[in-house]
């Protein structure tokens, strides 16, 4: 067997196990920890079919496995109950608070503040 053969033959395994993986992990609406997850699966599946292969797993493309898993993990964060770090305390004065300016008397939308905590 051709070595492209035998790249293709064990790709194709893989590739259904990811996929249907994916499709598991994915299928319901607050991702969250999934994608974190299906990532994960994903570089395991690629560092592993790469050594069993005899392919070296170094290169140019190889710092691209960083950036996949933090931007995975920001989304199980995005999606998490944990509340994010609010610049909007009630100690702060509002004119120190991104959430209130004062050409624009009512706190920004999206900020999670209240005339409350702004004042």
């Amino acid at each position: 067997m051709t070595v492209s053969t035998r790249l293709g033959l064990a790709l194709l395994p893989a590739a259904l196990a990811l996929g249907m993986l994916g499709d598991w992990l994915l299928r319901g609406t607050p991702w969250g920890v999934s994608v974190l997850l299906w990532v994960l699966a994903g570089l395991v599946g690629l560092f592993v079919l790469a050594r069993r292969l005899g392919i070296a797993a170094l290169g140019e493309g190889m710092w691209l496995a960083a950036p996949a898993l933090v931007l995975a993990a920001g989304l199980a964060w995005r999606d998490s109950a944990t509340p994010a770090p609010s610049a909007c305390s009630p100690g702060r004065p509002a004119s120190r608070s991104p959430c209130y300016s004062s050409s624009w008397p009512r706190p920004w939308p999206g900020c999670g503040c209240t005339r409350a905590n702004t004042a």
